[in-house]
């Protein structure tokens, strides 16, 4: 049974504090931030986070708009296609990036919800660094579960500045 929550704290963006010293928000959900390629070990952090907060888990997955035209050029600038991809082809490509998308949101809710944590999928489209800033401001999660950025991707990957975030509005950063 969680401990009674003691606000320390008149902003309402701040989740409450837990009376028993745990420095998990007592309030808010656990939000993971659901990559094309998310290992599962991540998304079993955030399930255990979850469970020890007896919060809801909010498996966010973001479908970066710009991903396909940034493939075409990878690809061109291989020399697999030519410089010019259709409209078409991007469109494709796209469908099929949000076809896998969805596909692993509702994965991850189903083991969620096979694991007994209350659960919900949220999709958005955009700038992945702006997305997720703007859907955690949203939730007001207690806890962000995150994959690290390893190898080439922590120098290439644009990511919020969610250790700052979290200090501002109250809630832990886990990354796995």
């Amino acid at each position: 049974m969680t401990p009674p929550a003691v606000s320390d704290s008149d902003d309402p963006r701040r989740p409450a504090a837990r009376a028993d010293g745990d420095d998990r928000a007592a309030t808010g959900p656990v939000v993971l931030i659901a990559g094309p390629r998310v290992d599962p070990l991540v998304l079993e952090a955030a399930i255990d986070e979850a469970r020890a907060a007896d919060a809801e888990l909010v498996v966010l997955a973001i479908l970066d708009a710009l991903a396909p035209r940034r493939l075409a050029d990878s690809l061109a600038d291989g020399g697999q296609v030519g410089p010019h991809m259709s409209d078409g082809l991007l469109a494709t490509l796209g469908r099929g990036r949000e076809r896998e998308a969805m596909a692993r949101a509702d994965e991850f809710v189903r083991i969620a919800s096979d694991a007994g944590v209350k659960v919900r999928s949220e999709m958005r489209r955009g700038d992945p660094a702006t997305e997720i800033a703007k859907a955690v401001v949203a939730e007001k999660p207690g806890c962000v579960v995150r994959a690290k950025a390893r190898g080439l991707w922590r120098a290439l990957a644009r990511r919020p500045d969610l250790d700052g975030l979290g200090r501002e509005l109250g809630f832990r950063v886990v990354e796995v």
